[in-house]
């Protein structure tokens, strides 16, 4: 305790900030969590209750987080990924490690690809032969079901001829 009592005291004369312990810091949580809390009371009561308006809460958050000044560029809604993004094109110190992220990407895709199985030139050769069979081969049926019809029509013509020879020798 007095060794902390010494630390704040040449921190307030050197016009340093507090120095923060572990209670402070909990504190500062909890304080952080009850202003969230009034926050989200707060956009509630904005949009007419929790039970009336879940379209209207999102579009409020939606709103913020486009145009909110805590939330990147105006206009357009960042993701972790732009944030991301955006610090490793900017930040020079990590330029070098970008970089090297990449080649080392293009040579991974590289021999990963050595091991990929490449469609075979003669299988799609033998998928069109197969494709063109079977496209004969449904005309061919065709055909067939057109030759059966036109047997059985041809039958009933016979039949029906000769039973008019029958039965006009009688009569």
């Amino acid at each position: 305790m007095e060794n902390r009592a010494q630390v704040q005291t040449v921190a307030s004369t050197l016009n340093l900030p507090e120095v923060t312990g572990p209670d402070r810091a909990k504190e500062e949580k909890q304080k952080e969590k009850a202003e969230i809390a009034a926050r989200i009371q707060a956009l509630y009561e904005r949009s007419g209750g929790p039970t009336k308006a879940a379209e209207k809460i999102e579009h409020v958050i939606r709103e913020h987080l486009k145009y909110g000044r805590d939330h990147g560029e105006s206009g357009r809604i960042e993701t972790y990924d732009n944030v991301i993004r955006r610090f490793l094109n900017t930040d020079r110190s990590w330029s070098g490690f970008v970089k090297e992220g990449q080649k080392a990407g293009a040579l991974l895709m590289n021999f990963a690809s050595q091991f990929i199985p490449r469609p075979d030139p003669g299988i799609e050769h033998v998928a069109k032969e197969l494709h063109d069979l079977n496209e004969t081969l449904s005309t061919f049926v065709t055909m067939q079901e057109r030759m059966a019809r036109l047997e059985a029509k041809l039958d009933l013509v016979l039949r029906q001829r000769s039973e008019l020879r029958d039965g006009g020798g009688r009569g």
